[in-house]
């Protein structure tokens, strides 16, 4: 009976260490996400630096950058095999995030394509109007362009989500940039939402994890084959069959 006991005690008590250290990591993450100091994620942006692909460096790279959307698209490369694809994403990644960490982030690189996916968490987790954070991911597109003049620019539309409220800022923020995309040569609005939606234009909860904001596989899967030939095109050197294949007059 005492051997049982103490069995019993040991599960209880590796249960709660695990508990504390979930727990802690959820604190840790939290904080982050919350703040508005950039500087909380150098540590994850240098394990995106010295974690680089194999010719990341050479000319003509796809280059995603974004928040967890990219970070856990574990199968981006696979959707185009022939070219060097650059993942540079990390969870809870705001549009001043990247601001900050550009040069690392973008400009080390010399992409054909970047493709960017922001604005989620800034909706999410900012007390911050919709028209305010267009304003701030138009100020980082437009310096990109000021470093790299030449590059085509994807925004990729946000994901739809089940939170319908925050849903319904999504789509506003995307109203925006679809907007602003039509303004600039180089920046297109990369819409691939179609193929994540249910008949009733819900997000559709079985491309979805339980907490109903992240893909899972069978998400990615649909995500990444609506927009391979979307970000193939952009690749080219004909401009009049990027608009026409991304529906922009």
């Amino acid at each position: 009976m005492a051997y049982k006991k103490r069995i019993m005690y040991l599960f209880v008590f590796i249960l709660l260490l695990l508990f504390i250290y979930v727990l802690s990591l959820w604190l840790v993450s939290s904080y982050r996400i919350l703040s508005d100091d950039p500087l909380v994620w150098e540590e994850r942006i240098q394990r995106l630096v010295d974690n680089e692909v194999e010719g990341s460096l050479e000319p003509g790279v796809l280059l995603f950058v974004g928040s967890s959307s990219i970070r856990f698209f574990y199968n981006l490369d696979t959707f185009f095999s022939d070219r060097v694809v650059v993942k540079k994403g990390f969870g809870g990644a705001k549009v001043a995030d990247v601001e900050y960490y550009k040069d690392d982030l973008i400009f080390k690189h010399r992409p054909a394509v970047l493709c960017l996916y922001l604005g989620a968490n800034d909706i999410l987790y900012r007390d911050t109007a919709v028209p305010v954070i267009a304003e701030e991911y138009e100020g980082l597109v437009e310096g990109i362009l000021d470093g790299i003049p030449h590059i085509s620019v994807a925004l990729i539309a946000l994901r739809p989500i089940r939170d319908v409220r925050n849903n319904n800022k999504f789509s506003q923020l995307n109203e925006l940039m679809k907007a602003y995309s039509l303004s600039r040569e180089n920046v297109v609005y990369l819409d691939a939402n179609d193929a994540l939606l249910e008949s009733d234009g819900l997000a559709d909860s079985a491309l979805l994890q339980f907490d109903g904001l992240h893909l899972n596989k069978l998400g990615y899967d649909a995500w990444g084959n609506a927009m391979k030939g979307k970000v193939l095109s952009l690749s080219g050197n004909d401009r009049q069959i990027i608009a026409s294949e991304l529906g922009r007059d």
